[in-house]
């Protein structure tokens, strides 16, 4: 008899088998999971990165892997993207490399991801000691002809386009750190700024600029040359595209504490005149006033000459007029006996002779002419008249006064400009800056504004173009508390018509920053003045930015309370000075020699004469500039970078 038995399972024994498959199938998910990639996905791509870590993408494994990803066959892409996403470190950076070689051949999967890596994962977009991510497309030049420049140019375009954070922060931090690159060709910036230092191991000040066709001239005051004194002249003529010397000279003493400063430079033909003060010579008195001419091609001497009482001189504005003629002014203590100063104008022929030098003022008060233009056969003046109340007067050209008006606040005007029916002057009112537009037929006040914070904030210089005023100067510790700077570059744009502000930014480091001058040139604004935050130089190096006039945002918002206040037209009324009771000291002829008071013994009307040719300098007389570190040249450890707040 045959026997039948029930050869299934029990349904404890189902239950028991299953759970074992469910636990072999958990610990086996990794090891199936990479064998699906090795034997799924591309044999090629594993072998390159988990075998040969991508050391020579020549090899057989990691040259078809690049073919495969480029042309998005064998899911070749899809491994490296999980290898550069889930692998180990090296792994990772082995299949970004791959990733990239095949972006650089035109693989619009592999750059998409690099883009597209980026836009969701801020740690990937620009990796510490890595060219294998989309910060190194962006850092290439705008002339890289790459396919993978291009391609993750244009879908970086796009998401900045679309304001993705992790996208926006790479590219901005990006563009312009040195040159322009792809990222600002992302951001359709088509020029950079820049800010270049010049000096040596001392104190080197830039105080006045000018351009002339190519070139920037710069007139300054240096200390760095160890074969000049205490601070010796020192003119630059930079090219206008790059910041780059064409030629550096000094002017000055062999020893010494005391020095000369340049104040102010212009250009006229062939010529570059400079003028300021020179306090070594005792032959005129503690300060004299110094005027150079030298040919602009080269620096070369003309003639230099010295001028002068035995008290005091300075020097600060200059300007050769359309007549040909060169017109400075300053101060002068000689008239007062010391207690005071009186503004002079002196006009000078293109030889260095004077053709009339007077004083103006008010005995016991300080008067001081701190700028002068000439515009339409007239001399205009940015002064203190009064002691320090803000000042302007008209004169003609044979220094006849037309009109000279005070305006009852403290400090300075220090600069003009004038255009058609009215002047334009900023300074230094009440510790604030103040812009003011008068009527040039009497100094009338159209509108006076003022800008700042809570302490000292000045405008040194100021520029008109189509309708715009651009001024700088100096922000003196107007910021909140955690701020560590002392003083900030500050350059300002404002609508002519009422001053209100298009934009407002400061400039500077840590230290002290501190400008003097500003020109505009095509599409630029070029600043100078002096900085002391970086450290590649000295103690004090010269500075020059330039950036675009056509920024948009600024940075000063938070720090200044004051950004076009409309200051009360009656304390601004302008007090006509009366040339006879105000004034007594109007149109009064300096003399020539000491025969009677006020005098000059130095006037620089002959060539040669030991008095009056700083014959004194010809121990540093035009030389080449040396001691200096930093020219300037586009190179990393010139360009500034330790200022918190830098041209964008």
């Amino acid at each position: 008899m045959k026997n039948n038995y029930n050869t299934g399972f029990s349904l404890a024994e189902v239950l028991v088998t299953m759970i074992i498959i469910g636990v072999l199938s958990i610990a086996a998910a990794p090891f199936i999971t990479q064998k699906r990639i090795t034997e799924g996905y591309e044999f090629n791509t594993v072998k390159c990165i988990k075998d040969q870590y991508a050391v020579d993408l020549n090899s057989t494994a990691c040259a078809n892997s690049i073919n495969y990803c480029k042309h998005n066959t064998m899911q070749a892409c899809k491994a490296l993207m999980h290898y550069a996403d889930h692998g180990s470190t090296l792994e990772q950076s082995s299949a970004r490399k791959v990733l990239r070689e095949v972006c650089d051949n035109g693989g619009e999967k592999a750059c998409e991801y690099l883009v597209k890596s980026c836009m969701k994962d801020s740690s990937v977009c620009d990796i510490t000691s890595s060219d294998y991510d989309l910060a190194y497309y962006l850092r290439l030049a705008q002339s890289d002809a790459t396919l993978g420049r291009l391609e993750a140019r244009d879908l970086t375009k796009s998401l900045y386009k679309l304001e993705n954070t992790n996208i926006v922060t790479v590219v901005e931090d990006i563009c312009c750190k040195p040159d322009l690159n792809t990222a600002c060709d992302v951001m359709n910036i088509i020029e950079c700024p820049w800010i270049y230092q010049y000096g040596g191991d001392d104190g080197d000040k830039a105080r006045a600029m000018t351009i002339d066709g190519d070139y920037i001239y710069i007139g300054a005051q240096e200390k760095s040359d160890p074969t000049g004194g205490g601070t010796d002249l020192a003119l630059m003529k930079l090219n206008l595209s790059d910041g780059t010397v064409d030629w550096k000279k000094q002017w000055g003493w062999d020893g010494g504490t005391k020095g000369t400063e340049c104040r102010a430079v212009a250009v006229s033909g062939d010529y570059l005149y400079a003028a300021g003060m020179d306090n070594q010579d005792g032959t005129c008195g503690g300060d004299d006033i110094f005027v150079i001419k030298v040919n602009k091609s080269d620096g070369s001497t003309v003639w230099k000459y010295q001028y002068g009482g035995s008290d005091k001189q300075k020097a600060f504005g200059m300007t050769v007029g359309s007549d040909g003629y060169i017109y400075v002014t300053g101060h002068d203590y000689d008239c007062t006996g010391g207690t005071s100063a009186d503004m002079f104008v002196m006009k000078l022929d293109t030889d260095g002779y004077v053709q009339w030098k007077y004083h103006y003022g008010n005995q016991g008060v300080y008067d001081a002419g701190y700028s002068i233009v000439e515009s339409g056969g007239k001399l205009y003046i940015a002064a203190s008249f009064n002691g320090f109340k803000l000042g302007l007067a008209k004169l003609d050209t044979d220094g006849n006064v037309e009109w000279a008006n005070k305006y009852n606040n403290n400090l300075s005007l220090y600069d003009l400009v004038v255009s058609g029916n009215y002047i334009y002057a900023t300074g230094n009112m009440n510790y604030d800056v103040v812009v003011m537009k008068v009527n040039e037929s009497d100094g009338s006040v159209v509108w006076a504004n003022a800008y700042g914070g809570d302490d000292a904030d000045t405008g040194e210089s100021i520029k008109l173009e189509d309708n715009y005023l651009y001024v700088t100067g100096r922000i003196d510790d107007s910021w909140t508390t955690e701020e560590s700077g002392t003083d900030y570059i500050h350059v300002m744009k404002l609508n002519e018509s009422d001053g209100s502000r298009v934009w407002i930014n400061r400039y500077g480091g840590s230290q002290t920053e501190q400008a003097r001058a500003l020109e505009l040139n095509g599409d630029h604004i070029y600043v100078t003045g002096w900085e002391s935050s970086d450290t590649d130089g000295g103690d004090v190096d010269i500075v020059l930015l330039r950036f675009r006039k056509d920024i948009t945002t600024s940075n000063i918002d938070e720090i200044w309370d004051k950004e076009g206040e409309t200051l009360d037209t009656e304390p601004l009324t302008p007090t006509v000075i009366d040339l006879l009771s105000v004034w007594d000291i109007n149109k009064v002829t300096i003399a020539d020699g000491c025969g009677s008071d006020p005098c000059w013994v130095c006037e620089g009307t002959v060539l040669g004469d030991t008095d009056e040719n700083i014959n004194a300098w010809d121990s540093v007389n035009g030389e080449d500039i040396d001691g200096w570190t930093l020219e300037g040249t586009i190179l990393d450890d010139e360009v500034i970078d330790e200022w918190d707040y830098s041209p964008n």
